[in-house]
């Protein structure tokens, strides 16, 4: 089963399948952004020499500072865009920043199902409780603090009017609601093939399978969980196939 991160334990729910971690632990990275335009004289520059943008070109770039544990605690994107006008001349050059910070995993943070309230497709219709403890909030402070300190580099920024920390979920980055873990603890729905406890042949995959606290794009430590637990329902089947009838 590999729906996402709330369609996967909402399948299982509707299925009467509930271990107790079902749902809880979401996760997802804070996502603080700002913009700041670039001091085109102080770095000696006129519009004239910023690059012209020909046609059916997209004026942004990426560049990625990945997280580094404490020593580099944020997932780091710069993102250039020249203005031009309507002619394609350009007008400024702009430096988007984000920074992504990790949030702690908690069993608070979770997705709640209803027995007693169905969607327009007939499931378990269900709510969002999602909530920064105080260590993601003074994470996110020290990403504030090195944003402007980034941006300060390029030109002036004021960090109150062109920066903003956005409403959980807008990264699309979710994890951990049918999260894995090495024992059957009531802390994980499933073990680290996939396989969910009690069963032999049921399987989960996706962002939803991934315990820990991801700080950028989830969609290829996703898909490793979709490789370990298609390899391992491949050996139960192989096994099933081995055993005698009787």
């Amino acid at each position: 089963m590999c729906a996402d991160t709330f369609r996967t334990p909402q399948l299982l729910f509707a299925s009467g399948i509930r271990p107790p971690a079902l749902g809880r632990y979401l996760n997802e990275h804070a996502f603080l952004t700002g913009r700041v335009l670039l001091d085109l004289e102080r770095f000696g520059l006129t519009r004239a020499d910023l690059p012209p943008v020909r046609g059916g070109e997209f004026a942004t770039d990426s560049l990625w500072l990945p997280q580094n544990g404490a020593e580099q605690p944020f997932h780091g994107q710069i993102m250039n865009t020249t203005y031009v006008d309507d002619g394609g001349a350009a007008l400024a050059h702009s430096v988007g920043l984000s920074l992504y910070t990790p949030v702690e995993s908690r069993a608070e943070n979770r997705v709640v199902f209803r027995d007693d309230d169905l969607d327009l497709t007939g499931m378990p219709r269900f709510s969002i409780e999602f909530s920064y403890s105080d260590a993601d909030l003074a994470l996110v402070e020290a990403a504030r603090v090195e944003m402007a300190r980034v941006a300060a580099a390029f030109g002036a920024f004021d960090p109150d009017t062109e920066s903003a920390l956005l409403l959980p979920g807008s990264s699309l980055h979710q994890t951990g609601t049918v999260r894995l873990g090495p024992v059957d603890d009531g802390t994980s729905v499933c073990d680290p093939d996939g396989r969910v406890w009690d069963f032999d042949n049921l399987f989960v995959a996706g962002n939803g399978v991934i315990p820990t606290a991801v700080v950028a794009n989830t969609t290829l430590t996703g898909a490793v969980t979709a490789v370990r637990a298609a390899r391992a329902a491949r050996r139960v089947v192989a096994g099933a196939a081995a055993a005698p009838l009787v």
